[in-house]
């Protein structure tokens, strides 16, 4: 007894020098067994998890080869239960598996596989329950946890994970899984959603589940296992007929009284006895021989116990068991797992956001198709996709059916109880339902809404097409259809609707179910955003030549931020390009009101476009919406927020990530007065004149006091110095508009070509609403109530949003000065050093980041807007959205 105490005390105290390899993780660039390096991004580590985490579970982390940031991301637990996930990785649907030849007492080989699923997800694979693969307890006398055990350990494993990986938290999220997973996950999925609504930090986007072959009721699953081997002609007609008579179609737990049954059962099971269960195509066979399928479970086994792999892994050492990674036939480890007696998907609250994906190998007889049906159809939900055969090229690849409850089942033709037998099959299912259950599960978001866009759907009717949107495909000017897709309308804010803002949307060339949704707001106050799109960042622009009566031609362009990003072109505030209010004796909103407007906007057309409310939205302008864009921020932020804290999970939040602000105006009185050493550095004043100005208007060169007459001369003699110099880019000068020599007679094509009528009919623009369009309404009367945005990025950045600022360095209108040192003003720290980014070997431009997420760009030779530096600024763009370094 005294020797055991012992043991069990050094063991106690080896887990506490262990202790803080624990609950980490670690990147892994190379394994035994594959020759080079990884190609791939492989993570392993811990997480503790249960009362004082002293259970530690283990994970492989596979970021997706297609687009990490954006791309779905998966927890996969494979069955068993006490099956390690490390089975998923390298025979089913991970990037690795073992190449098949005999053990020679090395280490097994592994090799890169063509049809993983981490071509397109992020995948954890997770080892569940404790115990299982390398996860383990702290507490040597802990109890394996049940199903509901298991659940929890689940959801505060995938918190935890994400709060160590919080770029990965707004990610489209899946829970998958096979075999005895079925009985859990499902559970799992109402614990995240039930978390989710209370609040728990942090929030999973949880989309959906997916299950191959899934254990769902013990008795269900095994009493189908008889017609489904009379289908499969495993058995013959008398038997099957007989055992039906004879046991009442029950064969699990028959009363030991009812002997025919009993002997009937023994006749089935001596039928099917040399019938690979997982798939009966195939037959039983001596699992040591490397002829037998199942012969390269064994590999993992010699491979996972291998010193070295586990060095690589980063596992802990312990006491040096041995581990089976793949599957533990435990006693006491199944036993634990009896707590959820009812059909687990009976169990879940399917009017909940979640939709679900249910695959079916048609030859397991471990859980035959037949059980996954049935269960699915006591649901009692109508089909909204009839039975039908899905198809690769000519091939058909299996059946497939939808329910109104977004469950999909599909069968995979001739495949086995896990995703191996049929890899190609089962992976192109999974990227094909994927997409679909992706949108499906983002048009959710309109659920919510559905009372409200039947009646606004009356207004439409009786509002001759105003607050609608209408698909452009033809525009005047533009030869041929347009190259994207174009939608314009209106979307109705303020009391009683009255103010109609007008939007261009233009859906991302890459990827819009994905790609992230921009507003764009042009400055003024009183530019049209059509500025943006023909001028800065859209994929359309005009053709420089001489006006001569028709409508002016327009192009494609090369740099459009379209081609991986769905954006909206927003005409506010009312009275702006195509906007315009219903009243006509109301007054143009104030700075603040814009904000709510816009907010207002934003949730009205997500509510009409619902596909798009979990993409990641930013919003975006330069010049003067730099004033009310933070403003914006904030109030999208404060209204999530009261969504959040009063109507628990009834309304959609905007899934807000950030802002970007090019040349942004921020405080009228610092911009102001940057404009002087600004243009002393650009040698566009003397050193005299500089220094007089300092010493006589003490750095105050905005309102100066009228007494300062000292100050005032010299004002007036840095305006004469200047005033030749085209403020918006220092490099050139003015010059007359109306010349077509003058770069900015472009500016007045897009006028000729707006108040043309076919154009406005083209944009579906109601009728009779505004008189002239003006690119820029400069004489419109705004109420300018934010005087400085610097407070609204202050508490931007502790809400913790992401944000670009940038900056064209010779932009006298806003100086790139003026924008550094509000910046510098926040006071935060600096994690990323001032340094050129690069375009090949050409330095675009320079760049620091700040610890509140806050990125600062110059672009070299830039002025006030993106049109100056098209190439350098949809790069840039492209780099910062992406998550990359500039």
């Amino acid at each position: 007894m005294g020797s055991w105490i012992l043991k069990s005390l050094l063991l106690q105290l080896l887990f506490v020098l262990i202790q803080h390899h624990a609950d980490a993780s670690s990147i892994i660039r190379y394994l035994p067994g594959f020759e080079g390096p990884l190609p791939f991004e492989l993570e392993t580590g811990y997480i503790g998890v249960s009362e004082a985490e002293e259970d530690q579970l283990f994970y492989y982390f596979i970021k997706s080869e297609n687009n990490p940031k954006t791309d779905p991301l998966l927890v996969w637990l494979t069955g068993g239960p006490g099956c390690s996930s490390f089975s998923g990785l390298v025979y089913e649907n991970g990037p690795l598996a073992f190449k098949v030849e005999i053990y020679n007492g090395s280490i097994p080989s592994l090799v890169s596989t063509t049809y993983s699923w981490t071509k397109v997800a992020n995948i954890i694979y997770l080892d569940q329950p404790v115990g299982a693969g390398f996860s383990y307890s702290r507490n040597l006398y802990a109890d394996i946890p049940s199903d509901t055990g298991s659940v929890k350990r689940v959801d505060e494993f995938v918190r935890k994970w994400l709060a160590k990986h919080p770029e990965y938290s707004s990610n489209p999220f899946y829970v998958t899984g096979n075999s005895y997973s079925g009985k859990v996950i499902p559970a799992i999925v109402q614990e995240m959603s039930k978390g989710n609504c209370l609040c728990c930090k942090p929030q999973i986007n949880l989309q959906g589940y997916v299950l191959g072959n899934p254990v769902t009721d013990f008795d269900l699953d095994n009493n189908t296992r008889v017609p489904f081997a009379h289908g499969m002609a495993l058995i013959s007609d008398e038997l099957y007929e007989s055992m039906k008579i004879s046991c009442g179609e029950k064969y699990v737990n028959v009363d030991p009284l009812n002997t025919e049954c009993l002997k009937l059962i023994e006749e089935f099971k001596q039928s099917v006895s040399r019938i690979y269960d997982e798939l009966v195509l195939d037959t039983n066979c001596d699992t040591t021989s490397p002829d037998c399928y199942t012969y390269r479970y064994l590999l993992s086994e010699y491979w996972a116990n291998n010193e070295s792999v586990r060095r690589a892994l980063g596992v802990v050492k312990r006491n040096g068991n041995v581990v089976i990674i793949t599957c533990s036939a435990s006693k006491t480890l199944k036993a634990a797992y009896h707590t959820i007696l009812v059909t687990a998907l009976q169990a879940i609250d399917l009017s909940s956001s979640a939709c679900a994906s249910l695959n079916i190998g048609d030859h397991d007889m471990s859980i035959p198709f037949v059980s996954t049906r049935a269960w699915i159809k006591s649901l009692n939900y109508s089909v909204i996709d009839k039975w039908r055969p899905w198809m690769i090229l000519d091939k058909v690849a299996g059946y497939t059916t939808t329910y109104a409850n977004k469950m999909t089942f599909a069968t995979v033709k001739g495949g086995g109880h896990t995703l191996e037998y049929k890899p190609e099959e089962n992976t192109i299912m999974f990227k094909r339902c994927f997409v679909k259950t992706l949108k499906n599960s983002r048009k959710r978001m309109g659920s919510w809404i559905l009372k409200s866009l039947l009646l606004k759907l009356l207004v439409l009717l009786i509002q001759n097409h105003a607050d609608g949107g209408s698909i452009v495909r033809y525009l005047p000017g533009f030869e041929g259809p347009l190259p994207f897709e174009l939608e314009t309308g209106y979307i109705g804010v303020g009391e009683g609707e009255e103010d109609q803002l007008f939007y261009y949307f233009i859906k991302s060339e890459r990827n819009p179910e994905e790609d992230p949704l921009l507003v764009w707001l042009a400055g003024g106050p009183g530019c049209s955003s059509f500025s943006g799109l023909v001028y800065e960042n859209g994929p359309l622009a005009f053709k420089v030549e001489t006006y001569n009566g028709s409508v002016p031609s327009l192009v494609s362009t090369t740099y459009s931020w379209t081609k991986v990003a769905n954006i909206i072109y927003l005409d506010q505030p009312v009275g702006t390009g195509f906007s315009y209010s219903r009243n006509q004796l109301s007054d143009t909103p104030s700075d603040t009101e814009v904000a709510k407007r816009v907010n207002e906007f934003l949730r009205k057309w997500l509510a009409k476009h619902p596909e798009y409310f979990s993409n990641p939205l930013y919003v975006a302008g330069n010049s003067y919406s730099g004033i009310v864009i933070p403003a914006i921020v904030q109030e999208i932020s404060n209204v999530n927020h009261l969504i959040t804290g009063n109507d628990i999970c009834s309304e959609p939040q905007i899934n807000l990530k950030g802002y970007l602000l090019g040349n942004p105006l921020t405080d009228s009185v610092l911009d102001g007065n940057a404009r002087i050493p600004f243009a002393h550095g650009k040698a566009l004043i003397s050193d005299e004149l500089y220094d007089s100005m300092k010493r006589s208007c003490g750095g105050n060169y905005f309102n100066v006091f009228p007494l300062n007459t000292e100050c005032l001369k010299l004002v007036e003699e840095f305006k004469q110095s200047v005033f030749r110099i085209y403020e918006e880019l220092i490099l050139a000068s003015n010059c007359d508009p109306i010349s077509p020599d003058c770069y900015t007679y472009r500016y007045s094509l897009s006028e000729y070509w707006a108040n043309n009528e076919s154009v406005r009919k083209a944009l579906k623009v109601v009728k009779g609403t505004i008189g002239k369009w003006k690119r820029c309404d400069y004489n419109m009367r705004c109420p300018h109530d934010i005087i400085s945005s610097i407070p609204y990025h202050l508490n931007n950045s502790i809400k913790g949003y992401r944000s670009l600022i940038f900056s064209g360095d010779h932009d006298m209108t806003i100086p790139y000065v003026a924008t550094q040192a509000w910046i510098r003003s926040l006071n935060y720290s600096v994690t990323e050093k001032w340094r050129p980014w690069m375009i090949l070997d050409k330095v675009a431009g320079y760049t620091k980041t700040y610890a509140n997420k806050m990125t600062f760009a110059t672009v070299k030779g830039g002025g006030h807007t993106l049109e100056y530096k098209p190439e350098e600024n949809s790069i840039m763009f492209k780099r910062w959205i992406s998550g990359q370094l500039l």
